[in-house]
């Protein structure tokens, strides 16, 4: 990949973290947790080991080797290395009625 992708990637990443997209989901009492990014489609979710992003770019670029992560996955990277992320504190309750809601948004991007 060119220097100036991976520069204006970079740069996209680290307005997404600027603006508070990156969240740290921790659910209580059991202490799952779950990360997202919010893109320009709606909430995604993000996890970094393994590598995944629900986003297109990831579906299609990266699974298929043509490209080496997506910028949700590098705003991941950065947030939790600089730790400026948004933590929302939930019930474990709540952790099916936020499921609900991120699929209805990966399925309005398909």
């Amino acid at each position: 990949m060119s220097e100036a992708r991976e520069e204006r990637r970079r740069r996209k990443a680290e307005r997404l973290v600027e603006a508070g997209c990156v969240k740290h989901h921790v659910f209580t009492p059991s202490g799952r947790e779950l990360w997202t990014v919010v893109g320009s489609r709606g909430d995604l979710v993000v996890d970094d080991s393994p590598p995944f992003c629900a986003c297109i770019h990831f579906n299609y670029r990266v699974l298929k080797d043509r490209d080496d992560t997506c910028v949700h996955l590098v705003a991941l990277e950065l947030a939790k290395k600089t730790g400026s992320h948004r933590e929302l504190r939930l019930d474990d309750e709540e952790y099916g009625q936020l499921l609900r809601y991120l699929l209805r948004d990966f399925s309005r991007n398909l």
